[in-house]
């Protein structure tokens, strides 16, 4: 299983910090990765052009910055 603490990166003007800490059968954590890997794929892929419900949820309906292609590597990294 997996437990962890998810972060807001720096790129932010203000740092915002959100500790998230969830237990996950090893089918979910593979889920979030694939779906990170997939979004990560779609931003490369599309120049950065991703559904408009998924880009809502990547940058917070609009109040944060969403992760770039290294953010993304970075926050896979510390899932795995």
């Amino acid at each position: 299983m997996f437990m962890g603490a998810a972060c807001r990166s720096a790129k932010a003007t203000e740092l915002n910090i959100v500790q998230l800490q969830i237990v996950v059968s090893e089918a979910e954590k593979a889920t979030i990765l694939a779906a990170l890997r997939i979004y990560q794929q779609q931003l490369n892929l599309r120049g950065g052009a991703v559904p408009s419900d998924v880009f809502d949820i990547a940058n917070v309906g609009g109040t944060v910055d969403p992760l770039d292609d290294f953010e993304i590597d970075a926050l896979c990294e510390r899932i795995n």
